[in-house]
């Protein structure tokens, strides 16, 4: 504080944390600044090793400075001023290592307990048996992940304790694992204890102005919203430091669509293996069946099923994009379609254990189901399939090579051939660094203009963790985080975009239209709307 050493007075909410602090075998303290945890974390990991023998605490921090610092400016700074007749004997006092030496009273042997501060390295505490491990300032630990990994096996054996303290700095280089770990606990993915302290647990903040102070003295909304969070949500949410940032704010209103298969001529998609012959054996009309381990999720079915449609035909209405995987489990395949007449997703597509040759098969019946009218003709309407819009990865080739296989209605781009060679039409969105960039703004702008909401929380959570990478023009996401949701909407937007135009009602030509349209042909002119 810079007065001069005080007596420690807990606040209210230090209290609240002090049990978990004690009790807790994995613990995740997510924070706003300055509100004293690191020191009852010091006192706690002093208090261990002057009542217990063999006790190993390590600590880790966003650097090897900070971590001597925990041992050398606080737990030290704590022993200082403690009574003689409190602590045992102090062995050994460096900025590295504060060892307490405790006698076995049975055999009258040591048994030493360390406090030790570590290189920040991705072995961590690989080679050491801890019994507690406090991972400090996470966030800024650019190994916190590896360190985690590397130790916790030496904290299994020694049936021992974990403690996580960060705040929330969405540009720091450890802030995704730090998030992963916080978000998991929310989930019960996994066994941490979590605790969330707002700027507000300093007792000497007013809440009427603090916020307006900081401000007044330069701090940014963002700034403010990072160091000080007030909210758990507000805390975990990486949007300010996400490429996407504050457009993805009110994108909230999430809506459980209805999950299944689609039926093609009576038949589960899932289980065609020859599409095209079962096609040319079947009537091919398509239906959707419902199925909780179904891997379509539809929020707004094809316009011309819903009830009381009044028979009219839309043209150019629906696009779709995708991003494709081998379908071995690991990365996703993912589809979107767009109601280019409400501007909302659709539908989506996702699994990560179909092959891209088969995932061609779903998109290309998709394309049919979610159909459009082109025009009339003497026999009536004629129909065009959505556009499809497939990001040209390794697999991704493969899926636009059988989509042209089965003449389905892709997103073609004319680019230059060898030299002296005309243009030659290549299906499918690039993957070069500038496409991505391409793709990614033209979605960012959707984002922020549409009026739409947008279903699907998976890919506001992807968006939310979509960052360039400092110093260079990559995309990507997160540590840890998928892509797959945002490639395939953002190849949706491409396909919307190609479609050029706003839906429009195909309206019936006048009356005697066949007799004009057999004249026109005897005449040698083509005719259409």
């Amino acid at each position: 504080m810079g007065g001069g050493a005080i007596k420690l007075a807990l606040w209210p909410e230090q209290r609240k944390v002090i049990d978990a602090i004690v009790s807790s075998p994995l613990l995740i303290i997510l924070k706003a600044r300055q509100l004293g945890l690191t020191w009852l974390v010091a006192a706690y990991c002093l208090w261990l090793s002057m009542t217990k023998s063999l006790q190993h605490n390590l600590i880790i921090s966003m650097g090897e400075t900070e971590a001597q610092e925990f041992i050398e400016l606080r737990m030290r700074f704590i022993y200082n001023r403690l009574p003689d007749w409190l602590s045992p004997h102090l062995l050994k006092d460096t900025s590295e290592k504060f060892i307490f030496r405790h006698i076995e009273q049975a055999t009258g042997k040591p048994l030493d307990s360390i406090n030790q501060s570590l290189p920040t390295t991705p072995k961590g505490g690989q080679s050491k048996t801890p019994s507690t491990l406090v991972i400090d300032e996470a966030c800024w630990n650019r190994y916190a992940r590896d360190v985690y990994t590397a130790t916790r096996p030496g904290i299994e054996q020694a049936k021992g304790q974990i403690i996580v303290i960060s705040n929330s700095i969405k540009t720091a280089p450890g802030w995704p694992w730090t998030r992963s770990i916080y978000q998991g606990s929310m989930r019960g993915e996994n066994d941490f204890r979590r605790i969330f302290l707002p700027w507000w647990a300093n007792p000497m903040r007013p809440r009427e102005t603090f916020k307006a102070t900081e401000v007044r003295a330069g701090m940014t909304d963002e700034d403010f919203s990072q160091h000080y969070p007030e909210t758990e949500e507000e805390a975990i949410s990486t949007m300010l430091g996400s490429y996407f940032g504050r457009t993805l704010a009110r994108h909230n209103q999430f809506l459980k669509g209805a999950v299944g298969d689609l039926l093609v001529g009576g038949k589960r998609l899932s289980e065609i293996e020859n599409l095209q012959a079962h096609l040319r054996n079947t009537d091919g009309e398509i239906k959707f069946i419902q199925d909780p381990r179904g891997i379509l999720e539809v929020w707004r079915f094809p316009y011309y099923l819903a009830e009381g449609w009044r028979n009219e035909w839309y043209t150019k209405r629906y696009g779709i994009g995708g991003d494709v995987s081998e379908g071995l489990g690991l990365s996703w395949s993912v589809a979107y379609g767009i109601d280019r007449l409400s501007d909302e997703f659709c539908f989506r597509l996702r699994t990560n254990r179909i092959d891209a040759y088969r995932w061609a098969d779903y998109l290309y019946i998709l394309g049919k189901w979610y159909r459009s009218a082109t025009t009339y003709t003497e026999r009536g309407l004629t129909y065009s399939d959505a556009l499809i819009c497939v990001e040209r990865t390794g697999p991704g080739q493969t899926t636009v090579k059988r989509l042209s296989d089965l003449n389905a209605n892709q997103y073609v781009t004319e680019v230059p051939g060898t030299m002296g060679a005309p243009l030659k039409k290549t299906f499918g969105w690039s993957e070069t660094a500038q496409a991505k960039h391409d793709l990614s703004e033209d979605l960012r702008h959707y984002f922020r203009v549409t009026h739409a909401d947008i279903y699907c929380p998976i890919l506001i959570d992807e968006a939310s963790t979509w960052i360039q990478v400092e110093g260079t023009r990559r995309l990507e996401p997160e540590e840890g985080a998928f892509g797959d949701c945002i490639i395939a909407a953002g190849c949706t937007i491409q396909a919307s975009n190609f479609l050029g135009g706003s839906p429009q009602i195909l309206k019936p030509p006048l009356t005697g239209w066949k007799a004009r349209l057999k004249k026109e042909k005897r005449e040698g002119r083509a005719w259409a709307l």
